[in-house]
């Protein structure tokens, strides 16, 4: 019986833990853009969770939050599966993106795999900025 009381308590909390993470309500502006050197006006479609949201520029160096040249989306602390294609549909970027009241993070996306050659992203955010920046790489 003691067995079983300290399980129920074990699972209680692991559950309470999950809930807590999903009513994060925190929510951050980013910008979001393709790191090259392209001296061509380059876009590259965005998806967000499979859904398109919008065009990125390619630029040469990282550019500071409020840049008017970033797409900004406001994101929740969910993890978010992000993806940059081509207008052919070529998949150049995977990766996911989570940012929370207490971490934030990024890397590789499920679809990952599905990515030729090289690629990998950079998010910053700067104490007292008002949003984030994530650039892709390929």
């Amino acid at each position: 019986m003691k067995k079983f009381i300290l399980i129920l308590i074990v699972a209680t909390s692991i559950v309470s833990c999950d809930r807590e993470r999903d009513d994060d309500d925190t929510h951050t502006k980013v910008g979001f853009y393709m790191n090259g050197s392209s001296t061509e006006s380059v876009r590259y479609n965005l998806y967000m969770d499979g859904i398109f949201v919008g065009k990125i520029r390619e630029v040469g160096s990282e550019p500071a939050c409020g840049d008017s040249s970033l797409l900004y989306i406001t994101i929740d602390s969910k993890k978010h599966q992000m993806e940059v294609k081509d207008d052919a549909g070529k998949l150049l970027n995977a990766e996911y993106l989570q940012i929370g009241s207490s971490k934030c993070g990024s890397g590789s996306g499920k679809n990952s795999h599905k990515v030729d050659g090289a690629h990998g992203s950079s998010m910053s955010k700067k104490t007292g900025d008002d949003c984030a920046t994530m650039g892709f790489t390929r």
